[in-house]
């Protein structure tokens, strides 16, 4: 529980006329609205105050949640496109005036975070979409390959030399064995699906042995493909991870920041829009779009996308 209730009055306080109209409309179209779509787009000029009124809404989300009683934690999403706005703007949403409730992450190291989360209240994550979403192709942060070295080192019959070797990546040796004999504590509810994911015999587990073979002792220098293939299976690792993070953030509110740039997160045609739209898909889930450019005025002919 916060320290103290929301002043949703004070808050409010803070926004000129058109920003607090613009909050009471939107929350009663998301909250209290019987054919409520539970989104809704703010689009207004650069400058005119779409986090405050962002804010604001979040402010009478979190008193009418606690009012109805209906959730023991709220959490509220914010995604753009840019890390350290995420940084920035995420302290500027939160409404709680506690700064250890905010935190800047990816979804892939919620597991490093959920028992500060799991004890409070109120929490505010940021994420951005290319490090939250888009894991497939790419070996993420040493961050996240020492916490999948951590939970794959318990599955019997890896070989964990090839192990530490294929999740190293551009980390030197002896930098990457300091890093690895680091203690490290991990939410083991995450921990449980990931691995059961994993251990199945399928693909994933698969891919993982015949890598690790690739990477085994004496070798120091790898084809061209063989890197590919473990930068791949790393990707690949990153997103089953992030899938079995989404079901513990619990979001009740997800906010979208310039919101056109997240076309893939929208739609669930690809892999990072299929890990989006979990985050977004449960029905108790609102989502706020926020932009100063919703669509393009024009494009030519030729372009991926059409401005309609």
């Amino acid at each position: 529980m916060t320290d103290k209730p929301i002043n949703v009055n004070a808050e409010l306080a803070l926004l000129k006329d058109f920003q607090r109209r613009t909050v009471v409309h939107a929350f009663r179209r998301l909250y209290q609205s019987r054919y409520s779509s539970r989104r809704f787009l703010v689009a207004d000029e650069v400058g005119l105050g779409k986090t405050m009124v962002a804010r604001g809404i979040i402010a009478k989300a979190i008193e009418h949640l606690e009012e109805e009683g209906v959730v023991d934690r709220i959490d509220i999403v914010y995604v753009c496109s840019n890390a350290a706005i995420a940084q920035q703007n995420i302290n500027r949403l939160n409404v709680t005036g506690q700064q250890e409730y905010a935190l800047a992450t990816r979804l892939t190291l919620l597991p490093l975070e959920l028992h500060n989360l799991g004890s409070r209240r109120i929490n505010f994550v940021s994420f951005t979409p290319g490090t939250t979403f888009d894991l497939k192709h790419s070996t993420g942060t040493w961050r996240e390959r020492r916490l999948l070295y951590h939970l794959l080192s318990d599955i019997k019959g890896l070989d964990q030399f090839a192990l530490r070797t294929m999740l190293r990546c551009g980390v030197g040796k002896k930098r990457w064995r300091q890093l690895l004999r680091e203690p490290i504590e991990y939410d083991k509810g995450i921990v449980k699906v990931f691995l059961q994911e994993v251990r199945k015999k399928g693909a994933l587990r698969r891919d993982l042995e015949s890598v690790c073979r690739k990477f085994q002792r004496g070798k120091t220098n790898w084809p061209k493909a063989d890197i590919q293939e473990r930068n791949q299976l790393i990707g690949k690792l990153r997103r089953r991870l992030a899938s079995a993070c989404v079901d513990a953030v619990e979001p009740v509110l997800v906010i979208l920041d310039e919101f056109q740039r997240f076309k893939d997160q929208l739609s669930a045609e690809s892999e990072a829009g299929e890990l989006a739209q979990e985050l977004m898909s449960n029905p108790d889930v609102r989502v706020l779009l926020l932009s100063a450019t919703p669509y393009k005025m024009l494009t030519l002919y030729g372009e991926d996308e059409h401005q309609y």
